[in-house]
């Protein structure tokens, strides 16, 4: 008899469990996270990020002279100006090697995620000469 009431109350105690699993999903599936029909769901106006002043944007073009050197991690390449360091990305052009002064025109690309971990990623058009 004993054994049986074991069993029962085994039963009952899955039952119980399997009916609260099906109501919270059955509850998490009601909301599609967006808004009823007919409603229009309202995203506030935010003004874009703004710049440093005196900061180049990513689409402007500029021209910088430095001196190259090999960043900390492999494969990736610095040019050390008066007062910054950056990146140099897009460009495998053979007078960038190490120790040489450059001057390269491109764009700044602060935006822009590498794994160099040093230096403003800058994309490079054209390379000259220092």
């Amino acid at each position: 008899m004993r054994r049986f009431r074991m069993r029962e109350r085994s039963g009952l105690c899955a039952l119980v469990l399997f009916a609260m699993v099906a109501a919270g999903c059955a509850a998490g599936s009601q909301s599609s996270g967006a808004p009823p029909s007919g409603e229009e769901s309202t995203i506030p106006n935010l003004p874009p990020p703004s710049k440093p002043a005196g900061s180049p944007s990513s689409q402007d073009v500029i021209e910088i002279t430095g001196v190259v050197e090999t960043g900390v991690e492999h494969g990736c390449t610095m040019l050390r100006t008066a007062g910054e360091l950056y990146q140099l990305t897009g460009s495998t052009d053979p007078l960038i090697r190490p120790g040489a002064r450059l001057t390269v025109r491109g764009r700044p690309r602060p935006d822009l995620l590498t794994t160099c971990q040093q230096g403003v990623p800058f994309q490079v058009i054209e390379v000259l000469p220092g």
